[in-house]
C-alpha cells in the first residue's frame, strides 16, 4: 500500500530530521552576523519564517527540541503554545556590539503569535555569546525545510501546514 502524504499541495521536499549546517557542529565563532529582520506568514500548503541578516549566515541548527523549552541564560521556563517546539539556533545576535555604545539591531516582535493551524507562535528564547535561540510552537510534528539564501541574506524556515 503506497504513503499517504500528511502534507497539503505546495509543500515538498520536507523532513523531521534535524538540519546543521556546517555537518560538524553549529554556531561556531566567526564573523559577526546581526539579524535584523523577521517574519512569519502562511502561503497555502506552508508557513514561512525568515530571519534577515547584515551578512549570510553560515552556521545554524533546526531541530525539534522537547518542553518546556527554557531561556538562554537564564534556563528560566519559556511559555509556547502547541504541544511541541521547533529550535533554530544561528551564530549571530541582535546588538552590534562593534559600535560605542552597542546597537540594538533587531528591534522587532520576541514573541509573534501566529494562532490555530500547525504553526502556533515564534518565540526568541536566547541572544547570548553571539548565538540567537528562537523557536516555534507546533501543533504536532509537521514536516519543515530550511535553506540559507544570499542577497538579500536570509535564513528560510517553511513549516508544512497539515
Amino acid at each position: 500500500m503506497p504513503a499517504v502524504s500528511t502534507t497539503l499541495p505546495g509543500f515538498v521536499g520536507g523532513s523531521t530530521d534535524p538540519v546543521m549546517v556546517p555537518a560538524t557542529g553549529c554556531c561556531a565563532a566567526g564573523p559577526t552576523v546581526l539579524l535584523r529582520t523577521q517574519s512569519i506568514e502562511q502561503r497555502g500548503g506552508y508557513y514561512r519564517i525568515v530571519f534577515g541578516f547584515s551578512a549570510p549566515v553560515t552556521n545554524y541548527h533546526v531541530r525539534y527540541v522537547p518542553l518546556p523549552v527554557r531561556q538562554d541564560p537564564s534556563d528560566q521556563v519559556v511559555e509556547l503554545q502547541g504541544d511541541n517546539a521547533l529550535q533554530i539556533s544561528f551564530g549571530g545576535t541582535g546588538l552590534d556590539q562593534s559600535q560605542n555604545p552597542p546597537v540594538q539591531t533587531y528591534v522587532g516582535s520576541q514573541r509573534t503569535v501566529v494562532g490555530a493551524g500547525a504553526v502556533r507562535e515564534l518565540v526568541q528564547i536566547g541572544d547570548f555569546e553571539a548565538v540567537m535561540n528562537w523557536v516555534i510552537g507546533v501543533q504536532g510534528t509537521p514536516e519543515f525545510r530550511v535553506s540559507a539564501q544570499q542577497n538579500p541574506s536570509q535564513l528560510v524556515i517553511e513549516i508544512a501546514a497539515v
